[in-house]
């Protein structure tokens, strides 16, 4: 039996609206399932769901709901997650984990991996920060960012009254507008990125840390998706002005990155950055802030429905 995971207040607050047209059809698919809302007891339903033996969870709601599910899981099992297997329906805002979408895989216009019989093993991202004394570890599925990106998402996340209306009604243009206010605004930090190669002083507008190529919305980089592979990719903006960084941003919405003067991209197994000041840190997501970040590669990690 399935364990659904529901945000009914993803996609700007039309989570339940999306849910509950499509609920027929999931208990159709699925037969019997338990439904866990996103609240303050949340982890404790999903421990408690683990320790009776459940290995099907599906997260119903945006990318970061389906981060909420991975680490949830992932901080009842210690990391060890290969038993698992984690679903997803759509109903959020930009819904990258579905990317690139498959029609045939929708209910109602709505994007779901439900399937428990087809399943891939993927691996996973890695975030290690600390705070002072205290350390942390996080997952993610898709991306990771540091710069203008990051601060983005943090706008998106914590809208003004005009973003939190697009929100609701253009995904598309919620993320535009998130996006071009945060432009305006931002300066580019000096950091220090080390990798297997040794280290470089970067001038950074941007960084992107990839294995699902597309970040948000329309937004794509053109590095490969491999669900499996040990490595992600990187992919940097260097030292650009407003004008420079929005013809970037105008490429990543045609899925057209490499090769833009001021822009550096590789493939890592991991890396670190760290800066004198502090800097927003975006993981699918969910953003952090802190002066020296790590991202690695955690290979067959855990088992999704595809």
């Amino acid at each position: 039996m399935a364990t659904i995971l529901l945000n009914g207040h993803a996609g700007g607050g039309t989570g339940f609206g999306k849910w509950r047209s499509i609920e027929p059809e999931i208990r159709n698919r699925l037969g019997k399932f338990e439904i866990i809302s996103v609240d303050k007891n949340s982890g404790v339903e999903i421990s408690r769901q683990i320790a009776a033996g459940e290995t099907f969870f599906i997260a119903a709601g945006g990318d970061g709901t389906v981060n909420y599910l991975l680490n949830s899981v992932a901080e009842q099992t210690n990391g060890i997650m290969s038993e698992i297997t984690i679903g997803a329906i759509g109903i959020g805002s930009s819904n990258d984990f579905h990317k690139p979408f498959i029609r045939k895989q929708c209910i109602n216009g709505i994007h779901c991996k439900i399937d428990p019989r087809r399943i891939t093993l993927r691996s996973i991202g890695v975030v290690q920060w600390s705070d002072g004394e205290k350390k942390y570890r996080r997952y993610w599925f898709n991306n990771t960012s540091v710069g203008v990106t990051a601060e983005a998402n943090y706008f998106f996340n914590c809208p003004d009254r005009l973003l939190s209306r697009l929100k609701k009604v253009h995904t598309g243009a919620a993320i535009m507008y998130a996006a071009v206010s945060t432009i305006i605004s931002y300066r580019n930090n000096t950091v220090t990125i080390t990798g297997p190669d040794g280290e470089r002083s970067v001038t950074l507008t941007n960084l992107g840390v990839v294995i699902n190529p597309h970040v948000s919305g329309s937004f794509s980089y053109d590095s490969p998706f491999t669900l499996n592979g040990d490595r992600f990719y990187i992919h940097t903006m260097e030292n650009l002005k407003t004008i420079r960084l929005l013809y970037c941003l105008y490429r990543l919405s045609r899925g057209k990155f490499q090769g833009i003067n001021g822009t550096y991209s590789d493939k890592a197994q991991w890396i670190a950055v760290q800066s004198p000041q502090s800097y927003a840190v975006e993981y699918d997501g969910e953003v952090i802030r802190t002066n020296k970040v790590e991202f690695s590669v955690q290979q067959g990690a855990i088992h999704v429905c595809s």
